[in-house]
C-alpha cells in the first residue's frame, strides 16, 4: 500500500480509511498529495491491522459518498481488504448507484 501512495501524482488529492466493524479516516477531508501528507499517510499504513472487527464496507462507503468532490479531481476508489465483505447486497447496490460519479 505505500508503494501505492507514492506512485499517485503530485497535487492529486487523497485519503486512506481504515475499516473494519467501524472506519477511521486518516484525514476528515482529502488532503493534496505532498510530502508531509505522504509521511502521515506511510505511518498510518504500517499501522493498519486487521483488528478492527468485521468487514464492513458500507459505512466507510456511504461516508466518502457524503465527502465533498473537488473539480478538476475525479473520485477514484480503491478497495483494499483482508477479509470477506458484509452485506455485499447493500454494497454492490450502493456502488452501482454512483457508477457515473465514481471509477472503482
Amino acid at each position: 500500500m505505500v508503494l501505492m501512495l507514492k506512485s499517485l501524482l503530485p497535487g492529486c488529492l487523497f485519503n486512506i480509511i481504515g475499516f473494519g466493524s467501524t472506519f477511521k479516516p486518516l484525514f476528515p477531508t482529502s488532503q493534496s498529495y505532498e510530502e508531509e501528507n505522504l509521511v502521515q499517510a506511510s505511518e498510518y499504513v504500517r499501522r493498519l491491522r486487521g483488528d478492527m472487527g468485521g468487514t464492513n464496507v458500507l459505512n466507510p462507503l456511504i461516508w466518502i459518498l457524503r465527502q465533498p468532490s473537488f473539480r478538476g479531481h475525479p473520485r477514484l476508489l480503491f478497495l483494499i481488504t483482508d477479509g470477506a465483505v458484509h452485506n455485499t447486497g447493500a454494497v454492490i447496490e450502493l456502488i452501482r448507484s454512483q457508477a457515473r460519479s465514481i471509477r472503482y
